[in-house]
This record gives C-alpha cells, sequence and structure tokens, in this order.
C-alpha cells in the first residue's frame, strides 16, 4: 500500500508543515495521479502564496 505525503515549506519564515493522505492507494501511479486533486486542495495557513515551496513523496507502508 502506498501513501502520499506532502511537505509545504514558507521559504521566508522556513516554517514547514506536512500533511499525509488518510486513503491508501494499491500502486505508486495511482497515487501519485491523486496528487493533483489534492494539491490544489492543500495551502499553507489557507492561502497559496508564491513563497510556498510544496514537495510530494509517495511511500510504500505497511497494511495495517
Amino acid at each position: 500500500m502506498y501513501k502520499l505525503f506532502i511537505t509545504c515549506n514558507n521559504v521566508i519564515t522556513g516554517e514547514t508543515l506536512t500533511y499525509e493522505s488518510a486513503r491508501g492507494y494499491k500502486s505508486a501511479g495511482k497515487a501519485m495521479k491523486e496528487t493533483r486533486k489534492i494539491v490544489e486542495d492543500i495551502t499553507c495557513h489557507g492561502e497559496y502564496a508564491d513563497d510556498n515551496e510544496y514537495t510530494v513523496t509517495v511511500r510504500k507502508v505497511k497494511r495495517g
């Protein structure tokens, strides 16, 4: 099972926020396709600004 982990890093303040998808995916490809939908919804402190960097990671996790 694969999960998405999204890190939002504010370049100016250095503040970092992390998000983890609640849903698990059977393949890494399906997880990456879902990334487009999720990243549009996630913003740092309610606004999408140019001073934020987003990093998306797909990791394999154990079931359970």
